[in-house]
């Protein structure tokens, strides 16, 4: 009896081991797919970054996929190989985490949940069943990014894509204009010479060949004509027409802080549908309409895309140095015949 009790015991023992085994482990050994410095990443871990990647870099257009993209590469090889690049920076720098200790406080978790929550509605579960895949499996990985992220940017390597820049500096003018755009409907008299292309002229030095003085000063006096009639209430874009076919205009959003003095002099105090007074150009004689004094929208997209392309860089230089560190020559760290079976079109469908 006592026998029989002490098998038993070790038969819960071992049976608890194995239930912990099963919850923190990668999957079966014939289903690894990537094996990087003992983390190993199985194919349902696999799907659920491939469902992740897909939705948070929008990729939906089929027709684009069999595109090349560069170098020989098609778009779906491109994106199959970042998301390779994702997850192995991801599963590094999260083992990287855990040996440092890095755990994720409750706003990170919030989010990791909150997100994996409303990228699983918007999957439905029939989908996520086809995978085998849950909330909680998104959860998971959205939870190793942040605490990837937070080892990266505990030791200087921000890669984190939701970290918003500090943009409250000084509350200067100068810092005001730093980022600030302006809308305006632009009318050029030109003083330079261009091509047939519609290209301007240059000499061997560079420098811009230019109009006589008598057709400078007949451009000249034909934008004081033209500014006289707007500020008289006359639409700028119907006075274009009585122009002549060299005289161009065209909407354009202008960085403040990169105009020329004498540009920021002519537009500074004119308000939303005012027009300035005639600017002296590099290229010409400008009539502006001011359309938008501040186009924060399109400041944000400027900003947005310097972010990203910080990001990206960061992330590259980051992968680069983990992958050297942990994988460098190894050729066993993919199991090249499960990663082969896996097309981005096969997550692309989840869109």
């Amino acid at each position: 009896m006592r026998i029989m009790r002490w098998f038993g015991r070790i038969s819960i023992v071992l049976a608890m081991t194995l239930f912990i085994i099963g919850l923190y482990g990668c999957g079966k050994k014939e289903d690894v797919v990537f094996d990087l410095n003992g983390s190993k990443v199985d194919r349902k871990s696999v799907d659920a970054f491939g469902l992740i990647y897909v939705s948070e870099h929008g990729i939906a257009d089929e027709e684009l996929f069999d595109e090349v993209y560069e170098n020989g590469e098609t778009y779906a090889e491109h994106y199959k190989n970042e998301l390779e690049k994702d997850i192995i920076l991801s599963v590094l720098l999260g083992k990287e985490a855990d040996e440092n200790k890095i755990s994720l406080d409750k706003e990170d978790k919030k989010k990791a949940k909150d997100r994996a929550g409303e990228l699983a509605d918007k999957l439905g579960k029939a989908l996520l069943n086809g995978y085998d895949i849950d909330a909680d499996d998104l959860r998971k990985v959205y939870e190793l990014k942040y605490r990837g992220n937070a080892y990266a940017s505990s030791i200087g390597e921000e890669i984190d894509e939701d970290v918003e820049e500090d943009k409250d500096a000084d509350d200067t003018d100068e810092n005001e204009d730093k980022d600030r755009y302006i809308k305006v409907f632009q009318v050029i008299f030109p003083t330079v010479l261009y091509d047939s292309s519609g290209m301007v002229e240059t000499n061997d030095k560079g420098e811009l060949l230019r109009v006589s003085q008598n057709e400078m000063d007949a451009m000249r006096q034909a934008a004081e004509e033209f500014y006289n009639r707007a500020v008289e209430g006359e639409d700028v874009e119907k006075l274009l027409e009585d122009e002549e076919d060299n005289v161009k205009g065209s909407v354009r959003v202008l960085k403040y802080n990169d105009l020329s003095e004498d540009y920021k002099n002519g537009i500074d105090g004119v308000k939303e549908g005012g027009v300035s007074k005639v600017i002296n150009g590099e290229y010409g004689y400008y009539v502006v309409k001011i359309l938008n004094t501040d186009d924060s929208e399109h400041a944000d997209l400027i900003n947005d895309y310097e972010t990203s392309k910080k990001t990206n860089e960061a992330k590259e230089k980051l992968y680069n140095k983990l992958f050297d560190t942990y994988v460098g020559a190894d050729k066993e760290y993919r199991n090249d015949e499960i990663w082969n079976t896996i097309n981005i079109t096969d997550y692309e469908k989840s869109e």
